[in-house]
């Protein structure tokens, strides 16, 4: 049993490195290359069986058992953001490289390291006929697009729980705020720019609205904690001498609530926001801690909402069964999508060894 566990966490982060060393950014031909690759090598284990979905965002990995027992589903993303910044990584982001005990790389703790950890545990239960599942998919950096199809694939499959496996330092969380992306936009009139006067600038008409941002309606929770709004992009003119008729921004709304109509009312009722329209839309994701599955869990738990959006929201949402789902994986989420990105390979081998604590 000792043997089988150190030959099970060493395989985790071989895993990892191989994982690194194959580019995925998200929407590239390379991550469409990676998660090809990553199936033909699960296909090959004995007993497992892989389904790819029709659109080829998403794909399921099942060991054979198939008698209708639970089955834990490790849920990890194969893409990664683009590696910024070149000139200031240590080590290229695709070679993965050890340094002071930690493993370096663009995906490291964003998630390969977790995902890596989820298929030495998938391939071992293989081995001893264990119920598992993982399911891989592709554009969550991008608004988690390939979990709707991973929600169909999973049709049928008894679900015990859901493993989110984004960085946690291990550390089992139990939901997050959703997310509301909406771009606004004012509309305004051509003009030359020697007589802006015979034109309506539509910049100035959102600078004026943007003031009144402010005032969206925004709301609490004592778990998932306060809603925010960031302002993140204003893009508006081609050229200094033409009046712009046209400006937009987007709105980045973490939500604990169901109320984005009312946000989306409040922003079409300003006088000068011609258009709203709803970029991405995920639901507040939360776990009850005293969930049977989750209370049967071993490992440190903190009641404290991960600050970021996960897959959680689409799962949460689609599946025809709610099932317990908590965020749980090896990555560092101090480093992620950083320059220099990494993960404590030690954290590699113990997301492994709590994987299989929920499986076996």
């Amino acid at each position: 049993m000792v043997d089988e566990c150190a030959e099970m966490t060493e395989r985790a982060i071989e895993l990892a490195k191989r994982l690194i060393a194959m580019p995925s950014v998200s929407g590239s031909r390379e991550q469409d290359s990676t998660f090809g690759a990553i199936l033909e090598r699960v296909a090959m284990i004995p007993g497992a069986s892989v389904r790819i979905a029709d659109n080829r965002m998403s794909a399921i990995c099942r060991t054979g058992v198939d008698d209708g027992s639970q089955s834990v589903v490790f849920v990890g993303h194969i893409d990664t953001v683009p590696p910024m910044d070149l000139q200031s990584w240590q080590s290229p982001p695709c070679e993965p490289e050890v340094r002071e005990g930690r493993l370096f790389g663009r995906g490291s703790s964003d998630m390969k390291s977790g995902l890596a950890a989820a298929l030495a545990v998938f391939e071992r239960a293989c081995h001893e006929s264990i119920p598992c599942v993982v399911a891989i998919t592709k554009d969550e950096e991008i608004g988690c697009l390939g979990a709707p199809s991973a929600v169909e694939l999973l049709d049928g499959v008894n679900i015990a729980g859901m493993v989110i496996m984004e960085s946690t330092d291990n550390i089992i969380r139990f939901g997050h705020r959703g997310a509301l992306w909406l771009r606004a936009t004012s509309m305004g009139k051509a003009a030359h720019g020697s007589n802006p006067g015979l034109g309506v600038n539509a910049i100035l008409r959102m600078a004026r609205a943007a003031l009144q941002f402010k005032g969206i309606p925004l709301e609490d929770d004592p778990r998932l904690g306060a809603e925010t709004c960031n302002l993140g992009t204003i893009a508006g003119g081609e050229v200094p001498n033409i009046v712009p008729d046209r400006c937009s921004a987007t709105l980045d709304l973490r939500i604990v609530g169901d109320h984005s109509a009312a946000i989306v009312g409040y922003l079409k009722g300003l006088d000068t926001i011609d258009e709203v329209e709803v970029e991405l839309s995920l639901a507040p994701v939360w776990t009850d801690p005293d969930d049977s599955w989750v209370a049967s869990l071993r490992g440190r738990r903190d009641l404290q909402p991960v600050t970021y959006f996960t897959e959680a929201s689409i799962f949460a949402e689609r599946l025809r069964r709610r099932v317990p789902i908590i965020i749980c994986g090896p990555g560092d989420p101090t480093c992620v999508h950083g320059v220099n990105e990494s993960v404590p390979v030690d954290a590699i081998a113990h997301a492994a060894e709590l994987y299989w604590s929920y499986v076996s």
